[in-house]
Parts: structure tokens; sequence; C-alpha cells
């Protein structure tokens, strides 16, 4: 470090505290002034103002350390000259001088909230002047300091997210379009794989080929059409939320009941009983609301347990959200692993067996999270799963005119 910063950080740092005393009584002024002096020398520096829109104009020009305001002087100001002299301080400390002891009353007017700390006139000393002030200004030093480390810790964090933002978004593009860009060539493999399956098993029927290159045809069928369902799911993924929501005022029970007679069949194989409980009116997406719905009731039909599977769907309503709740007795979920099964093709523990590409929680996730609501999973009181959600709940009139 060279000499001249060394002696411009020394002069700084030997630089006087910088006390501003907003006062009008001139007896008090000396006696201040006389007995910080004798407690600390040149420590500190003391200015003064008469009035509180005086001092307001003085700080904002020359800048402080503290501030000593009379509190008769600022009771008799107007709120306008106290707003003002409040914004001129910013975070520095203020100090309210008194005859007595303030009451918890006097404590609700306007100046004590900006207020720091307090002094008696009547019992200050050189001693209590000089502890008080520097107290008050290392205290303060300390918030301002905290103060920037948190508002750091923030901005990393907004960076933080950000990154991660503009990462899903890349990711969701790069979805869209290996989703979009590979639906033309397997359409046409699917098609070639149908024709080698016809072709197979006309020349079965003349003895020409055997069931082996059948059954190679049968599974490429198979694997390229699952690969096409992979691709319309991932594709369904990315559209969420790229042209907005189409939110109405829309009745769940309705929803509910297009995506069971939707599932009629499958419900029907499995057995299983749906039971609506009182559903409220929300506003949302309808057709997002019965995608959410349709991959619900379908991943509790899937993991359900040897018991006949029984789902009820509830709802819980509050001030500002609906809590929506798919219950069942199924297989239950892992607490431990419950929120990664809205992460994109995750899937839980037993899912090895069971059909799906783990894509339908996550798009239930990022529909959810375009209403504004978040979602959950969790294990159920009575055994099984519980599947829950919430959907901001507007203030305002609704319009029943809007539902579908």
């Amino acid at each position: 470090m060279s000499k001249a910063a060394t002696v411009s950080k020394r002069s700084k740092a030997e630089q006087p505290i910088h006390i501003h005393v907003v006062d009008a009584d001139r007896s008090f002024r000396r006696t201040l002034e006389s007995l910080v002096t004798r407690a600390s020398g040149s420590a500190f520096r003391l200015s003064y103002s008469r009035t509180l829109s005086r001092a307001a104009a003085k700080i904002s020009k020359n800048g402080i350390d503290a501030c000593l305001i009379d509190q008769r002087l600022a009771s008799g100001a107007p709120p306008s000259q106290i707003d003002q002299l409040k914004d001129a301080l910013g975070s520095r400390p203020v100090v309210i001088l008194t005859d007595v002891e303030p009451s918890p009353d006097t404590k609700n007017s306007d100046v004590w909230r900006i207020a720091s700390n307090w002094l008696n006139k009547r019992e200050l000393t050189a001693d209590l002047a000089a502890r008080a002030l520097r107290y008050v200004i290392d205290v303060n030093a300390t918030r301002r300091a905290l103060m920037q480390v948190i508002d750091e810790l923030e901005q990393r964090v907004q960076t933080r997210t950000e990154q991660l933002r503009e990462r899903n978004e890349e990711l969701e593009r790069f979805a869209f379009l290996v989703a979009h860009d590979l639906q033309a060539p397997l359409k046409t493999v699917l098609a070639q794989c149908q024709h080698w399956k016809c072709e197979t098993e006309a020349c079965s029927q003349q003895g020409s080929v055997d069931d082996i290159c059948s059954h190679f045809a049968r599974q490429a069928i198979y694997n390229v059409e699952r690969m096409q369902c992979l691709l319309e799911r991932l594709l369904e993924f990315a559209r969420v939320g790229k042209d907005g929501l189409d939110c109405v005022w829309v009745s769940l029970e309705d929803v509910v009941r297009a995506v069971i007679e939707e599932l009629d069949t499958v419900i029907e194989q499995a057995g299983a009983s749906i039971r609506l409980h009182q559903l409220p009116i929300v506003y949302c997406d309808y057709w997002l609301m019965v995608d959410v719905f349709e991959n619900l009731l379908n991943n509790a039909l899937k993991f359900r347990g040897a018991a006949s599977l029984a789902i009820h769907i509830e709802a819980i309503t509050r001030a500002d959200e609906w809590e929506i709740r798919i219950r069942d007795n199924g297989l239950g979920v892992d607490a431990k692993a419950a929120s990664d099964l809205f992460t994109l093709f995750k899937r839980g523990e037993n899912a090895s067996q069971r059909p799906g590409h783990g894509i339908g929680l996550a798009t239930c996730r990022k529909i959810v999270e375009h209403h504004g609501g978040r979602i959950w999973a969790e294990q159920n009181p009575g055994g099984g799963a519980a599947f829950c959600f919430t959907l901001c709940r507007p203030m305002g009139p609704r319009h029943d005119g809007d539902s579908p």
C-alpha cells in the first residue's frame, strides 16, 4: 500500500464522529458541547439546528453519524417535517433528548418511531453522553453491516434462482424441440414396422416366416408406440404455460366427473371406488385442471394395493386459497422421496413394475405452480397416499356465468 493511501486511510479513521443536535435551547447546547469535549476531546464533532426542517436540509447536504433530537421540539412539529427528517437520516441512529423518562404513550408518537435510544437531559454527564453516543453508533454500524450481509445473501439467492429459472427454461425448450422434431421420423418408423408386421404375418401363413420374426415385429411396434407416447407426454409438459392461462370460474366437481367418465374403463378394471366430497367452484384453467386430476387419478389407480382401491377427493377452503386433497388406500409414498415425485422423469420406488414415464406428476406441479399454488404428497393417516395441491383464491366477485 502506498504512503499516500496509508495517510488517507488513517485520516479517515481518525475523523471525529459527527453528531447533529436538533435543539433550540442554546444553554443546553453549550452544556452538551462542554460535556462531550471534556469526555472525549476531539472524538466528536457537534453541529446544530433549531428546527426539524433545517436539520433535514443540513443532514442531506453534509451527512452525519448520529442525531440528537429534543423531544419537546419534535412533539410540536408537523408529521411532514418528521417524515422529511426521517428520509434525510436514512439508517443513521437517532437519540431523543427528554427531561423525564418517556411513558409508553409517549413512545408511540411519530418521532419516537425513528429513535434508537433516549437520554435524560437532567441526568446527563460527560461520561454518559460519550458512552451513549458510541453505543448507539456501534449498534447501528453492526446493524448496517448485518443488513449488508443479508442484502448480499438475498442477491446471491436471487441470482441463483434466476440461473435455475433460465436453465429450466432451456431444458423445457430442449424438451419441446426434441419431442416435436422426433414425432415425424417416429411416425415413419412406426408405419414401416406395421408394414413389416403385416408382411411377416402374411408370409407366416404361407409358412415362409417363423414366429420369431413375427414376435420381433410386434416388439418393435410396441417400443415405437411407447416412445411415441413418451414424446407426446413430454410435448404436453413443455407446452404448459406457453400460451398463458385461460382462467374462468370452474366447478371442480364438473372437472372430476369429466375425468372419471374418461377413465371409466380403467376405474372399472381396477375395481376402484371414487367418492367426491363437497368441492368448490374455483378460478382456474379448465382444461389444465382436467390434466391435473387425470394424472393424479391415474397415479392412484396405478399404485393400488391388494385391498379394493378407495379414492376420496375433498377440499379445504381458506381465506386466500383452496386446498384440494386426493386420498387413497394404495401403496402409499416414501416420506423422504415424496418431493422428488414431482421432478421430471423421477419415479417412486414401486414404479419400475408400473407403466409410466415420470412426466405426469411433473406436469401437475407445473400446472399448479402456473396457477400460483403448491403441490405435495404425504402419507395418508389411514394408509395409502394423499396428493394435495392449492389454488389461489382471488379476492372479488365470482361470476358463475364463466363456468364451463
